[in-house]
């Protein structure tokens, strides 16, 4: 069944803050601004106008009105109104290609625009204890209307406690957000050395649901969300090469093989081995950062001293996946073993990078002469249907290698096949290399 608008933004609210009292109230005071409608334009000036929201929004999108920005028309979820925040929503919109009315694209800039202009707000949103909190602190922070007295205060209020009651209080225990891990765990027999070059099972270097560690892990997290991004980037490549399989004795042989690639392990076709600490080795030195050889007893102490990552010991980010970031590496407090996070936690906060590097391209999948390649289409996007199936190629007839939940994340590097007018990315998700129509994809 397809989402009504109303589901949507709270999915989407929900999800990027992380707080349910926060995203009803915000949601209460999108819903007093606008009616949730993202074409909304207006009244008073509409009718002195005479135009509607559609006829404005159409104007705008074609130049043919020039004064959006400075006509002070409230305007969207919103209601942007103010010249600069209004050019702000037309650049971003723009950016992408992307009409000013569209929702998605309206929604992903309402975040950036308080993570960087409304950090107060944005804070109080994340660590809100009741609806009410999180209401007054848009109304009087972000919204400011030149009415916020008490009744109003109350009413948007109320607002946020319906769609809070509607979606939030009625859920049942909620499963877990599934954190993967990526990591080389061991060769074709279950051991450290031994057995035939490269991955002989598809287990040999592989992803795995995150687990806690019987020694304890610490974490260690890049400063810079572009390295984050790419170390987990280059582990999900070396998962997914066929061609990279476990060994101690052997460990170095796809650094050999990667590093006239710039270590990305997308690009090795030679048979290699490699363990645990020098698949993430490899990735710290694709990421750009110079690390000298380390194992699992050293790694921590190696990486710090680069002066690149902050080691992290507390209980929230070593016994539970909640606070973790896609690309922070996990390693035990003594010699023992070492993974990357592929995903963020349910409850993580920290700025995402826009990266597009080289994809793998896994031997299970087949990569036809139908392929295209779009640069504007790399990137993580959340799975909008109840149950979408991913599949051995792009189309309804191919078949379904598993099926993903709403609201999994699924990443993109580009590539994609048309069919009947619709795009099929091929994407990873879940452990899962295959395509999903792009119309159960929602980009974040």
């Amino acid at each position: 069944m397809a989402q009504t608008t109303e589901e949507k933004i709270w999915e989407f609210l929900s999800g990027k803050i992380g707080n349910d009292f926060g995203a009803a109230g915000l949601m209460g005071n999108l819903s007093a601004e606008s009616g949730l409608r993202s074409n909304n334009a207006q009244n008073s000036y509409m009718n002195k106008m005479g135009m509607t929201d559609e006829s404005y929004t159409a104007q705008v999108d074609s130049g043919a009105y020039t004064k959006f920005v400075s006509d002070s028309v409230g305007y969207g979820l919103a209601q942007w109104t103010s010249s600069g925040r209004k050019q702000n929503l037309l650049n971003y919109m723009k950016s992408y290609g992307k009409s000013i009315s569209d929702l998605d694209g309206q929604l992903d800039f309402l975040i950036v625009e308080m993570q960087q202009s409304y950090k107060k707000v944005w804070n109080v949103l994340k660590s809100a204890t009741s609806v009410k909190e999180a209401s007054d602190s848009v109304l009087t922070g972000f919204e400011r209307p030149k009415d916020q007295g008490t009744a109003v205060k109350q009413k948007r209020a109320a607002n946020g406690q319906a769609y809070y009651d509607k979606y939030a209080a009625k859920k049942t225990v909620a499963a877990a957000k599934t954190v993967r891990v990526g990591s080389a765990r061991s060769n074709e027999n279950g051991g450290i050395n031994g057995g035939a070059a490269g991955d002989q099972n598809g287990k040999e270097v592989s992803t795995q649901a995150w687990y806690l560690h019987s020694k304890g892990w610490v974490v260690l997290r890049a400063k810079d969300a572009v390295v984050r991004e790419k170390i987990a980037h280059n582990m999900e490549s070396i998962c997914a090469n066929d061609n990279i399989g476990y060994c101690q004795n052997h460990r170095t042989s796809l650094t050999t093989a990667a590093k006239p690639y710039g270590y990305d392990a997308a690009k090795v076709t030679s048979k290699v081995e490699v363990d645990c600490s020098e698949a993430v080795r490899n990735c710290v030195m694709y990421a750009g950062i110079s690390a000298g050889a380390f194992n699992t007893a050293s790694e921590a102490s190696v990486l710090v001293s680069t002066g690149k990552f902050d080691k992290l010991t507390e209980d929230k980010y070593c016994k539970s996946s909640d606070y973790l970031l896609r690309g922070d590496i996990l390693v035990t407090k003594s010699k023992g073993h070492t993974v990357v996070v592929l995903d963020s936690g349910s409850k993580a906060s920290g700025s995402a990078a826009a990266v597009t590097p080289t994809p793998a391209t896994p031997s299970s999948v087949k990569i036809d002469s139908a392929k295209s390649k779009d640069t504007s289409l790399a990137g993580t996007y959340t799975v909008t249907a109840s149950a979408l199936n991913i599949r051995s190629g792009a189309g309804t007839s191919k078949k379904s290698l598993g099926t993903l939940p709403n609201g999994t994340t699924a990443r993109c590097y580009g590539f994609y096949t048309a069919v009947s007018g619709t795009k099929w990315l091929l994407v990873v998700a879940n452990g899962i290399t295959g395509f999903c129509s792009m119309k159960y994809l929602r980009k974040c």
